[in-house]
């Protein structure tokens, strides 16, 4: 085979490959462990939920800090799947999402100073 026919031949097959390549995108519910709504997040009042409120409300925080004055809850949360793929070189699929923390924040008296949401 010469040369010209090789090059055209492997510039047509990599363009096959490029077409016939691709992804995908599978949207989900919002999945995750331990996962936090934003309405739940949002009935957090500070001056008025106490530290109580919200362990009743979260259960046991992921991490307590300073004598239990801050509570942090932390979950990884999907919206949804990708998948790629190109034949003869590969593919992968992974989930989408991120990790989110939630910081709860409590003065004295044990009533919520502040609250701070985080997505990594």
């Amino acid at each position: 085979m010469s040369t010209w026919k090789l090059i055209r031949l492997t510039i047509a097959a990599a363009i096959l490959a490029l077409l016939c390549g691709g992804c995908i995108i599978v949207p989900t519910p919002a999945m995750g462990h331990g996962m936090i709504s934003q309405s739940s997040i949002d009935d957090i009042k500070p001056g008025v939920t106490t530290r109580e409120d919200i362990l009743i409300n979260f259960g046991d925080p992921t991490t307590r800090l300073l004598n239990d004055t801050v509570f942090q809850y932390a979950w990884e949360e999907f919206h949804g799947f990708y998948g790629w793929g190109f034949p003869g070189i590969g593919g992968g699929a992974g989930p989408i999402g991120g990790w989110y923390t939630l910081v709860v924040y409590f003065d004295d008296n044990g009533r919520v100073k502040y609250v701070e949401e985080r997505k990594r």
